[in-house]
């Protein structure tokens, strides 16, 4: 129910009720004004006839204007945000699919197709680089002990796309969620900060802990994330 925190939609509930009770209070048929007067003090007016035929034009106007608001801005935006919401997770899973594909070419130098699909669930992820490889290596060690210069600039274009896709996002919709935009914010200028990542011990350790963030669910505040928290997030566009 995002959408409904938003103050617009407050306003435009808030003048739908408005315009429902006001054509109830002042159509020609007195049923609704006499249950309300039986049960509460109704003051009287003169010329309340009119007083009502003006209520009720006002609650059919203002009823008619929300119709076509909705028909016209609404439906429209919130398709659109839907298709855009739909494209970006599609990209982020590609994006996940090509960057574990290298990962697994460098950690074992193979893999059967259609396995580095399995492992973009987080989970199996975890379990498939905590695997024991060697004395005291597990797979994500391995993996950065082979780490080439070809597979890292492979790993950091594989960032760049991600990132522009996130760019066309911001920029082709208005997220209200303002969560959801710092997150967007902060992965976008996270892919930044990468792109100076050399195969230099601290340089790697510090891309390591971000690509296992996104692939692992793990981060140095929280631990291990028991869902998984991007998917979250764009869901929530």
């Amino acid at each position: 129910m995002r959408s409904v925190k938003r103050p617009l939609n407050w306003l435009l509930l808030g003048i739908g009720l408005v315009g429902v009770a006001a054509i109830l209070l002042g159509q020609e048929s007195p049923f609704v004004r006499a249950a309300v007067c039986m049960r509460m003090p109704c003051p009287t007016l003169a010329h309340s006839h009119a007083w009502e035929k003006i209520a009720y034009d006002l609650g059919i106007g203002s009823i008619i204007s929300l119709f076509f608001y909705w028909l016209v801005v609404r439906i429209p935006e919130n398709v659109k945000r839907r298709r855009i919401r739909n494209s970006f997770a599609r990209h982020f899973r590609e994006f996940k699919e090509d960057a574990i594909a290298t990962m697994l070419m460098v950690a074992d130098g193979t893999y059967i197709y259609g396995f580095h699909q399995e492992l973009v669930d987080q989970k199996k992820f975890r379990e498939y680089f905590q695997q024991q490889v060697g004395r005291g290596e597990d797979r994500w060690d391995s993996l950065h002990n082979k780490m080439s210069e070809h597979a890292l600039n492979e790993l950091l274009t594989q960032l760049e796309v991600l990132r522009a896709e996130i760019m066309f996002t911001m920029t082709v919709i208005d997220i209200d969620d303002e969560k959801v935009l710092e997150f967007m914010k902060r992965l976008s200028a996270t892919i930044v900060k990468m792109r100076e990542t050399t195969l230099d011990y601290d340089s790697m350790k510090s891309f390591g802990n971000f690509m296992y963030e996104i692939f692992g669910g793990f981060n140095l505040v929280s631990g291990y994330q028991t869902r998984d928290f991007f998917e979250d997030m764009i869901s929530a566009i």
